[in-house]
């Protein structure tokens, strides 16, 4: 009898061996999903024109019985404006230029016309930071890039509008990272929502709905509405989506998770996966 052999997928395919390098897939062979597990391959590596695969790892260590959005602190920032960024005053000593915390971080978000622009900060410590050159109408990610022997922050950071006043994104101590769930389509891009999945580290029911809202460069009313995209209720543990039929995202539409718990105060973590094109292609 011919030896057989597993070929991994999304699903086991058991295959024979022709003796000849070749096999011969004897149930189970999907081609259509096995060409897709491939073009999934060839898009994170960056060889698909125009096509980039996105991860949003959004997350809330406190959700309550109240409403609030799946970030650090729950803060998510839709100003109508741009504006620049900062570091907010009174952070630690150790997350400074020459301290052991973070040094810099890059902050990666979209300009007044809704493009793609990144823009890095200088820690000063517990003092405030220099001010991004780049003005900013929605910020998509801070990260820290570089950091003192620690290798990443010592504690928690909290940028805010080059201003002051109004906070815009919050680094939990020792993240590196600003784990939010919300995203915004940069103009000439559509995103094609392909899973989404939910944690909840209580054991008290939780509710997480995902919002969309188109027109996050209007600056007057009246504005486009926000709805909800998806949701899970009533439930703990993990729940974990992949939509057949990807949720259709068009450009300057942003898309973001809440959370509540029946009772009592837990995390919550959502991750987002998604499929970024360029319109033009």
């Amino acid at each position: 009898m011919a030896a057989e052999k597993i070929i991994m997928g999304t699903a086991p395919i058991r295959a024979q061996n022709n003796g000849d390098g070749t096999f011969t897939p004897l149930f189970g062979f999907d081609p259509a999903q096995a060409a897709a597990e491939d073009s999934d391959l060839e898009i994170a590596r960056g060889l698909v024109t125009g096509i980039t695969s996105k991860h949003r790892l959004g997350g809330h260590a406190a959700v309550t019985t109240a409403v609030v959005n799946i970030a650090p602190g729950g803060i998510m920032w839709f100003p109508t404006v741009a504006s620049t960024v900062r570091v907010k005053a009174l952070g630690n000593a150790a997350d400074d230029t020459a301290g052991t915390g973070a040094r810099t971080i890059l902050l990666t978000g979209l300009d007044e016309n809704l493009n793609v622009a990144t823009d890095t900060l200088v820690t000063a410590g517990v003092a405030v930071s220099v001010a991004s050159t780049i003005t900013f109408l929605r910020l998509l990610k801070a990260e820290v890039i570089l950091a003192g022997s620690g290798r990443t922050n010592d504690s928690l950071i909290t940028l805010e509008v080059g201003a002051g006043g109004t906070d815009v994104g919050i680094i939990d101590a020792t993240k590196g990272l600003m784990e939010s769930s919300h995203y915004c389509v940069p103009a000439g891009f559509t995103a094609y929502v392909t899973r989404l999945e939910i944690l909840t580290s209580g054991t008290k029911m939780a509710t997480v709905t995902l919002y969309r809202q188109g027109g996050a460069d209007e600056s007057a009313a009246p504005f486009s509405a926000r709805r909800v995209m998806h949701g899970v209720s009533d439930f703990t543990g993990q729940d974990d989506e992949r939509f057949r039929s990807y949720i259709i995202l068009p450009e300057k539409t942003d898309v973001w998770a809440t959370g509540v718990y029946a009772s009592g105060t837990a995390g919550i973590e959502v991750d987002l996966d998604f499929i970024l094109v360029d319109n033009t292609v």
